[in-house]
């Protein structure tokens, strides 16, 4: 009987270590989505701009965080991450609902956020489905080139070398080398040509 407590209580705990990842990986993306750091959240900036970043992880957290297949995790948990209490974050949801019913672009912002979650969880988790319908170019070791005021190049997977080759090649003066952006790209697979 003690060792199935003991695996019970082991399942459990890693339950919960996967549910902390999730979450602190949604707010991760979310805040990075809009330019952000994760200190976005623990911030007491009363902005609209800022607030709206914390609402949109409250309101993803809420609806891709599961206890176990199906069933979600309650407003109670989800606030505890965010330190609101249990009716703020209903009332995210209903406020956050409703505006993704009416505002067609917001709708669609929530629906680019939620692909890119997804497809970093199926990245992490080594499930790469998505990678049919899309291809993930990771920013956080990358350089960027300024050609001129309205023109830049962001250069990923390229070493030293190349880049010095490619900046003569362009007569770029300015480069900067990036490192743990927390950015990336989603993009679209072209569909083949019949």
């Amino acid at each position: 009987m003690t060792r199935k407590k003991h695996e019970i209580t082991f399942g459990l705990a890693n339950t919960e270590k996967a549910i902390d990842n999730k979450v602190n990986l949604i707010k991760k993306l979310v805040a990075a989505y809009y330019g952000e750091t994760v200190a976005i959240y623990t911030s007491r900036n009363l902005k609209r701009e800022k607030l709206m970043i914390k609402h949109v992880a409250v309101f993803l957290c809420s609806k891709m965080v599961e206890l176990s297949p199906g069933k979600k995790i309650g407003p109670s948990r989800v606030a505890d991450y965010f330190g609101y209490d249990h009716a703020t974050v209903l009332h995210i949801g209903r406020k956050l609902s409703g505006y993704i019913d009416y505002d067609r672009a917001f709708r669609l912002e929530m629906e680019k956020i939620e692909t890119g979650i997804n497809y970093k969880i199926q990245m992490r988790d080594n499930k790469q489905s998505l990678i049919k319908d899309y291809y993930f170019i990771d920013l956080n070791e990358s350089v960027s080139m300024k050609l001129s005021d309205t023109k830049a190049i962001v250069l990923t997977g390229f070493d030293d070398e190349e880049v010095e080759k490619i900046k003569n090649l362009f007569r770029c003066p300015v480069s900067r080398k990036h490192k743990e952006t927390s950015m990336y790209i989603l993009e679209t697979q072209p569909s083949p040509s019949v």
